[in-house]
């Protein structure tokens, strides 16, 4: 039952009642009538002292009396009907609150499902934004890593180059002197024209000068600009072949990549370890050793090598027989 037929049923019940009191109202005032009348006719027999006149005024009060008793079971039966109808509204008034109470309740608990689906829905973009942060923050840090230990190696080779130069450069001074002192025309040649040795080995020098510190620039920018990448190229990283191990180590497990590229590291840390290989997708790797930190857990897969996990989103793990 809905409640537009429950508050239609309260609405018939209550012109129901009334009826019934305009019904009740209208014997009161019929029996207050009668009561008048009686007394008229008493006063009217005490006047007259007329015999017949009493016994029709008996009559006529026994009619009455048989009226007003009439009327008297009709007034109780219309506050029977009225007690039955009022009970019928509360019991339609009861029921019509449960009702509503029902259908609040019902749209309160969608609601709550609803809000806790979007919460959910919030957190899971929340913890892939937040991995997403992280991958591309190691990504950067590793790419970073890499390319300052390649300006520092073509820095040094560079370095190497200028005091090999300058070496060669010194060797040919010295010798260019002797060949000076011992050959009088070579002598006489310089003699005339002076100045010339001395302006090639100046030029020499400014030349390699301004190579160093154009390289200790590079480097200073490069350190204090850690997510720029310098203008040199980089030499591609090579995939990590499985390690064998030793026979006698145990086999704790086995797992496999499920990401295009892992780093894989000579140390379970992140800090001060520079990766230089990639564990390969889908190939199994045994596990030979486990350590977990705060963030991540780690898998050692070879002699030096060590990939990490995240939530067992990077690897599976594998049982073994």
């Amino acid at each position: 039952m809905d409640s537009r037929s429950i508050q239609r049923e309260i609405d018939g019940r209550n012109n129901e009642l009334r009826n019934l009191n305009g019904r009740l109202k209208s014997l009161n005032s019929d029996l207050t009538r009668y009561n008048k009348d009686l007394d008229q006719k008493f006063r009217d027999l005490k006047a007259a002292n007329y015999e017949t006149r009493i016994k029709q005024l008996q009559n006529d009060i026994e009619s009455c009396n048989k009226r007003i008793s009439a009327k008297q079971k009709e007034v109780d039966q219309c506050q029977k009907q009225i007690v039955e109808c009022q009970n019928k509204i509360n019991k339609l008034s009861t029921d019509l609150m449960a009702a509503l109470q029902s259908e609040a309740e019902k749209k309160r608990r969608e609601e709550e499902e609803k809000l806790n689906r979007q919460q959910e829905d919030l957190r899971n973009k929340e913890r892939q934004l937040e991995l997403e942060r992280r991958n591309k923050e190691q990504t950067q840090r590793d790419e970073y890593e890499r390319n300052r230990k390649a300006l520092e190696k073509q820095q040094a080779e560079a370095e190497e180059r200028f005091r090999r130069q300058q070496k060669e450069f010194e060797r040919k001074q010295t010798e260019s002197s002797r060949e000076t002192y011992y050959e009088p025309p070579v002598y006489e040649e310089f003699e005339r024209r002076p100045g010339c040795l001395g302006t090639t080995i100046t030029s020499v020098l400014i030349v390699f000068a301004a190579i160093v510190v154009i390289f200790v620039v590079a480097s200073i920018l490069g350190r204090f600009t850690g997510n720029d990448k310098p203008a040199t190229s980089q030499p591609a990283n090579t995939p990590a072949e499985p390690s064998v191990s030793n026979d006698s180590e145990e086999i704790l497990g086995q797992v496999v990549v499920v990401i295009d590229e892992l780093f894989a590291r000579s140390m379970p840390s992140t800090e001060g370890n520079t990766p230089k290989e990639f564990a390969k997708m889908d190939v199994v790797y045994n596990v030979y050793e486990i350590y977990t930190d705060d963030q991540y857990t780690w898998y050692r897969i070879g002699e030096d090598q060590w990939i990490a996990d995240y939530n067992g989103e990077w690897v599976n793990w594998v049982e073994v027989d």
